[in-house]
Order: structure tokens, then C-alpha cells, then sequence
């Protein structure tokens, strides 16, 4: 796995540094990207204690554009949940 498809599934972000005299430039992508940046948090509506790998998808309303065209979304791809003792078969 290389580190874009690291970065793409835990929704973090790769800045090239390849070239000298590039930090400069990521440095300053990277301080763009952090004013532009909000944090969500949702409780699940999955109820169940199973635990299990949880998709999340996170987009905007149609009335924002397109993803992809007129924004794009950092984000993990999903998460695993936790189990319960109940669940796990543990007293």
C-alpha cells in the first residue's frame, strides 16, 4: 500500500516534499488546508454491539457542487466499532 492510499482510507493528507525548495510550498498548502478544515462528530444510528467494520461517507447537499469538482472531503473511509462484553460472550 503506498502512503496516497494510506492517506485517501484514514482521511489525511500527502504533501510533496520531492524537490528542493518544495517545503516551502507544501508548508504553505499545508496552512491553506487548515484554515479551510471542520471537525464533525456523530453518534451512530447502528444500535448494535457487535463491533464490525462501520462505513462512513460524509458529502455535502447537491446545492455545494460536486464532490470531486467544487470540493473535496478528507475523511476516514470508515471505522470498527467497538464490542461489548455482553456481545463477546463475556460475563
Amino acid at each position: 500500500m503506498n502512503v496516497q492510499k494510506v492517506a485517501d482510507a484514514s482521511g489525511g493528507q500527502v504533501f510533496d516534499v520531492k524537490t528542493e525548495g518544495s517545503l516551502d510550498k507544501a508548508f504553505e498548502d499545508f496552512m491553506a488546508r487548515l484554515k479551510l478544515r471542520y471537525t464533525l462528530g456523530y453518534y451512530s444510528s447502528n444500535k448494535s454491539t457487535a463491533g464490525g467494520y462501520r462505513k462512513v461517507d460524509v458529502s455535502l447537499v447537491s446545492n455545494f457542487g460536486k464532490l470531486g469538482k467544487d470540493y473535496s472531503v478528507a475523511a476516514k473511509q470508515g471505522y470498527y466499532a467497538a464490542v461489548s462484553s455482553a456481545s463477546a460472550g463475556n460475563p
